[in-house]
């Protein structure tokens, strides 16, 4: 009996597993009717330089932290926050208490993470901001073992709205690593945000964003963080709302953005144009890779890709080569010695070489930080910033977020920072070996590279779900 117990339990698991998944390991394909659609010079301008949208590119770890703290202090009505997952620290922590301060003064605050990777759980701070009559705190999708078909799907978006007319999109999670605050002594995650803000006339892309966030709000698979809280709750709420006011003042306000200083931080654009993936709970039809790629089809001379690693399917392997073998195409990713992610970048080195031998030109950074930054240039023209990945995940199962950014001026300040890192960064040979070039390879330790080659094959195997 015992035995046959045990074999039940084992059968059970085995179903459960397959039914996580097995429907992830076929992909979906793009829907005829919006291929056909589909047209690049949607995604361009007149060439006038006078969209309604002006764009700033952010870098600077603390500079995007001190952004996000005006554009509380900015709004007067209403703060959307969308961001996939918060780690404990000092910057989360001034966030929330200058969320609250906000809604104090009658700001409308919503936020939305993911429901099992998204960090605050019950804790204290999600305590305090969810018993604040002017917050509201959802989780998608979150442990659910009766959906075992929606286990893999993840939010992995992240942006920052006030008052519907600015706006912060890009790659940062809400933690120390990304905005590597005074005194901070971690390995740093580099990344891009695109400032928007509508400066008027006809409307930007921000309400394209807001009704993407409604439509995320309102999914089945999201809900509220708590119910209703009982006493004991909302005590410790109190307390802990009234810790986080009192660290943001003792901070200091950063201060609110006025025009003339949205117009010094931002250049003009001629359209900027919001990709995503189908808000589902399920695998996604990938529509932003396919985008990206058609508009890299269309390029001109070149397209530069940034992720932080790659992993993909032998398909999209075979579009970037073939990509390469009529215009100049280029990754700026992570070095071994770099990347802190052991799942996603032991399954890039199992296709590593190849990559470099079908004609992709790879940069990989040198440095004991990493690069966790996304984006896409195309010619001298158009840029791509966001949440999404050039790996299976972000193409077929989390839900992602990019703006495409038609304007000159924006592309330069982008493809500046590109080339500041490519300078700390050397290109993979043929043979899997650095050439030489500006700087030297970092060591990596042994422990690591023996744990990252060993997980490689493994990793590989399941780079469907990575």
């Amino acid at each position: 009996m015992k035995k046959r117990l045990l074999l039940l339990v084992l059968l059970l698991v085995l179903c459960y597993a397959a039914a996580a998944v097995v429907p992830y390991a076929i992909p979906r394909p793009v829907d005829p009717g919006f291929a056909q659609s589909f047209s690049s010079g949607a995604f361009y301008g007149d060439g006038s330089l006078s969209g309604p949208d002006r764009a700033g590119y952010i870098s600077d770890p603390q500079e995007a932290f001190a952004l996000r703290l005006s554009l509380v202090e900015t709004a007067r009505e209403s703060l959307i926050l969308s961001t996939h997952s918060v780690t404990p620290g000092v910057t989360p922590d001034l966030l929330w208490g200058a969320l609250l301060c906000a809604a104090d003064r009658g700001v409308s605050v919503q936020i939305i993470l993911d429901g099992l990777v998204g960090g605050l759980g019950h804790s204290d701070a999600a305590l305090a901001l969810s018993a604040h009559p002017n917050v509201e705190l959802y989780y998608f999708n979150r442990l659910n073992l009766l959906r075992p078909q929606t286990l893999n799907s993840r939010l992995h978006d992240k942006y920052f709205i006030a008052d519907g007319r600015v706006m912060l999109l890009g790659g940062r999670n809400i933690a120390d690593a990304y905005f590597a605050p005074d005194g901070f002594e971690g390995a740093v995650s580099h990344d891009n945000d695109v400032l928007v803000w509508h400066c008027g006339g006809e409307p930007g892309v921000i309400p394209d964003v807001i009704d993407y966030f409604r439509a995320a709000i309102d999914h089945e698979l999201t809900a509220p963080a708590f119910g209703e809280l009982s006493k004991s709750q909302r005590e410790r709420a109190a307390a802990h709302a009234d810790k986080l006011r009192a660290l943001y003042r003792e901070y200091g306000a950063a201060g609110s953005l006025n025009d003339v200083q949205l117009t010094d931080r931002t250049v003009p654009t001629d359209k900027i144009s919001f990709l995503s993936n189908p808000f589902t709970g399920l695998p996604k039809q990938p529509l932003i890779l396919w985008q990206l790629l058609a508009l890299a089809d269309d390029a001109r001379e070149s397209v530069l890709f940034q992720s932080p690693y790659t992993v993909a399917s032998r398909g999209v392997h075979e579009r970037l080569a073939a990509l390469a073998g009529r215009k100049k195409v280029e990754l700026l990713t992570n070095s071994l010695a770099s990347s802190p992610n052991l799942p996603a970048f032991s399954a890039y080195l199992w296709d590593r070489t190849a990559l470099a031998r079908s004609g992709v030109t790879i940069y990989e950074y040198q440095s004991a930080d990493s690069i966790h930054g996304k984006s896409v240039l195309i010619d001298d023209r158009l840029s791509a910033v966001g949440s999404w990945n050039l790996d299976e995940r972000s193409i077929d199962i989390d839900t992602e977020v990019m703006l495409v950014i038609d304007s000159a001026p924006f592309q330069r300040l982008l493809r500046r920072r590109q080339d500041d890192i490519i300078a700390r960064s050397l290109v993979v040979d043929a043979d899997g070996k650095y050439l030489p070039g500006p700087v030297e390879a970092l060591p990596v330790a042994r422990v690591k590279w023996v744990l990252f080659h060993l997980a490689s094959p493994l990793t590989h195997l399941f780079g469907f779900l990575i």
